[in-house]
C-alpha cells in the first residue's frame, strides 16, 4: 500500500542521513493527503487533509528541490513541519509524476544548522522518483480498469438500446394509430397522455444509453477556443427560453480566447447544455448560474459551473456520477454519467461540490490545453 511505502521511505531516510524529522504527503485538490511523518524515530499518520505549509509552497513555487536554513520556527510560524521543534535545516523535494506535475512532497528537517550534502539530496530524490513511479502506476491501473469497465458498459447499454429500439418504434406507431382512432374523446385523454409520456421517457432513455456507449472518434476532434465553445453553448441554451438570458454570467480570464482545447465540439457543447439544465432544475426562479474560466496550470484549463440552487446532500455526492442515480423527478439518471464519460474521454476530469458558503453547487471541469 502507499501507506506502507511512505513508512518505509521515511524510516530509511531518517536512518541513512540521520534526520530528526521526515514528512511525505501527496496532493489532492491543493491539499496534502496520505501524510506520513517520522519524528525522532516515531511514525505518525495524519488523517485529516492539510494545506501545504508556506515552506512547502516556496518549493512548489520554485518547481524544484530547495533547502532552507536558519530559525525555521520563527521564519515559517504557520508551518506544521516546524511547529513542535527547533529545526534549523530543511529540504523539500517535489515528487513528480511522468507529466512533470508535482504529485507530492518529501520534507526533511534537522535541528543542526548545516546544508544537506549532494549525496543526501540525491538519495532523497531517488526515493521521490520511486514514490512517483508507484503513484503513477496505481493511477494508470485504475484508469485502465475504469476504461475497461466503461467500454463493457458502453457495449452492454448500446446492445440493450438497439434491442429495445425496434419494439419501442412499433409501440410509438401503434399508439399514434390508436390516438387517431380515438380522436378527441375526453374519456381516454388521461390514458393517452400517460402512454405518450412513458413512450417519450423510454425514447429519451434509449438515446442516453446509445450516447453512453458511443466512443470518441479522433476524426471528430477539432481545436477550438474555450471561450467560443462556452459562448456557443450558452447561446444555444438561452434560445429555448427568453428568461434564461438573465440567468447566466460568464467570468473568464482576459486571455481565455487564446486558450484552445482539442475536442469534439458537439459532445462538449452537449456536456455544457446538460450542466446548465441540471443547474436550472435545482434553482428557484430568481436563481443565477456563473461560468468561470481560469488557468488550473499550464497544461489544463478549469471551467466551473456555479449555481445558487439547493445543492446536493452529502450522502448523494459520492453517487452523482453513477449510472441510473438521480435526484431529479423524471430523470433517467444517465445525464451526469454521460457528462463524466465524455469529459474523461477528452483526457479531462470532473468534480462536483457544494458551495461554501451556501447556497448552491459547483461543477468543475479540467480539460487539457491544446499543444497548438
Amino acid at each position: 500500500s502507499i501507506k506502507t511505502i511512505h513508512e518505509l521511505v521515511v524510516l530509511n531516510i531518517t536512518n541513512i542521513i540521520k534526520a530528526q524529522s521526515v514528512v511525505i504527503y501527496q496532493f489532492h485538490d491543493d491539499k496534502a493527503i496520505n501524510l506520513t511523518r517520522c519524528r525522532d524515530g516515531v511514525l505518525y499518520h495524519e488523517k485529516e487533509s492539510l494545506v501545504p505549509c508556506s515552506a512547502c509552497k516556496v518549493i512548489l513555487a520554485h518547481g524544484r528541490s530547495s533547502q532552507i536554513t536558519g530559525n525555521l520556527t520563527r521564519e515559517f510560524s504557520d508551518s506544521c513541519c516546524f511547529a513542535s521543534s527547533d529545526y534549523r535545516s530543511y529540504i523539500g523535494i517535489p515528487i513528480r509524476s511522468y507529466s512533470s506535475n508535482p504529485v507530492g512532497m518529501i520534507c526533511v528537517m534537522r535541528r543542526e544548522e548545516k546544508p544537506f550534502y549532494e549525496y543526501e539530496i540525491h538519495l532523497i530524490e531517488i526515493f521521490a522518483r520511486y514514490i512517483a513511479y508507484e503513484i503513477s502506476r496505481r493511477r494508470m491501473e485504475r484508469q485502465m480498469l475504469q476504461s475497461r469497465e466503461m467500454k463493457l458498459l458502453g457495449q452492454l447499454t448500446s446492445g440493450v438500446a438497439h434491442e429495445v429500439r425496434n419494439p419501442l418504434n412499433a409501440l410509438m406507431a401503434l399508439s399514434e394509430a390508436l390516438f387517431k382512432r380515438i380522436g378527441d374523446d375526453s374519456e381516454y385523454e388521461q390514458y393517452m397522455k400517460h402512454i405518450k409520456n412513458q413512450i417519450d421517457r423510454l425514447s429519451t432513455l434509449m438515446e442516453d444509453l446509445l450516447a453512453l456507449g458511443r466512443p470518441l472518434r479522433k476524426d471528430d476532434l477539432h481545436e477550438v477556443s474555450v471561450s467560443n465553445l462556452l459562448s456557443d453553448a450558452v447561446t444555444n441554451w438561452q434560445q429555448v427560453a427568453l428568461e434564461r438570458n438573465e440567468r447566466v454570467k460568464m467570468m473568464a480570464i482576459p486571455r481565455s480566447e487564446d486558450i484552445k482545447v482539442n475536442v469534439d465540439t458537439t459532445k462538449l457543447q452537449q456536456v455544457f447544455l446538460n450542466l446548465l439544465d441540471n443547474a436550472e432544475q435545482h434553482m428557484n426562479d430568481d436563481g443565477a448560474i456563473t461560468i468561470k474560466v481560469s488557468d488550473k496550470d499550464e497544461h489544463y484549463v478549469r471551467i466551473q459551473f456555479c449555481d445558487t440552487g439547493s445543492g446536493i446532500g452529502q450522502k448523494d455526492l459520492q453517487h452523482v456520477f453513477d449510472p441510473f442515480f438521480t435526484t431529479r423527478k423524471g430523470g433517467t439518471g444517465l445525464g451526469l454519467s454521460i457528462v463524466k464519460n465524455t469529459v474523461e474521454h477528452h483526457g479531462g476530469k470532473i468534480s462536483l461540490f457544494n458551495n461554501d458558503p451556501q447556497p448552491g453547487l459547483t461543477v468543475e471541469i479540467s480539460l487539457p490545453v491544446s499543444a497548438g
